[in-house]
């Protein structure tokens, strides 16, 4: 694991107090640990959500048609929410969840977390969408390598349209749901080899129904 995913891992267990035993659900572990909430539908499709938003008061649409996905992670103001297809059986939701805040972890909160670190309160409104950063807090997080706009999302996509970025992203999430799991030491005493993850990993991206959304509301 590089050190972004390992730091991410890391972060996860001390902010959940407490390393949940074998097997792992991590769904009550989420909850304790993160400022995220899961929410189960079926059939889990991108209508569906917008729908289960707007009876809540959100406006936010996603940039692509409907389609049926495994899992998606919605994000915004320090908060998160995984949606789930309830249809699943047990071991895939666990694994989208793990996905879905890996997600969270590396592409959301850890980024928002050294922004706020680096400038204090004052970048929220930048990082929520609300104000555009002023050339010195642009200048600074170039210097710093912290990223300060508004998250991007990539839902928009085909299994052979994958762009670098978007392969790292879900790559990175993979690992990070491989590790919370069950860790690098457990897998390793299980027989489980390197290049077969990678073949799981890219079997799990190319052919599922899954998709990844990191967003600011819409406007």
């Amino acid at each position: 694991m590089n050190g972004v995913n390992r730091r991410a891992v890391d972060l996860f267990w001390e902010h959940c107090g407490i390393i949940e035993p074998f097997p792992r659900n991590l769904a009550t572990s989420t909850e304790i640990a993160l400022p995220v909430k899961v929410v189960q539908l079926t059939p889990l499709q991108l209508h569906r959500i917008e729908n289960w938003l707007g009876r809540r008061g959100s406006q936010f649409r996603f940039n692509c048609r409907s389609r049926a996905v495994q899992g998606c992670l919605v994000a915004y103001g320090g908060k998160g929410l995984v949606f789930l297809d309830s249809s699943d059986n047990d071991m895939q939701r666990r694994f989208t969840l793990a996905h879905e805040i890996g997600h969270f972890l590396i592409d959301y909160w850890l980024p928002r977390q050294d922004a706020i670190g680096r400038f204090g309160a004052e970048i929220v409104p930048v990082l929520d969408g609300h104000r555009v950063p002023t050339h010195t807090e642009r200048l600074q997080a170039l210097f710093n390598k912290i990223s300060i706009g508004v998250h991007t999302n990539f839902m928009e996509r085909s299994p052979d349209q994958m762009a670098d970025t978007v392969w790292k992203a879900e790559d990175n999430a993979d690992r990070v749901a491989l590790e919370l799991l069950a860790p690098t030491q457990i897998r390793e005493g299980k027989g489980l080899r390197r290049d077969k993850e990678k073949n799981n990993i890219k079997n799990r991206i190319n052919g599922s129904r899954k998709t990844l959304k990191r967003s600011s509301p819409a406007r």
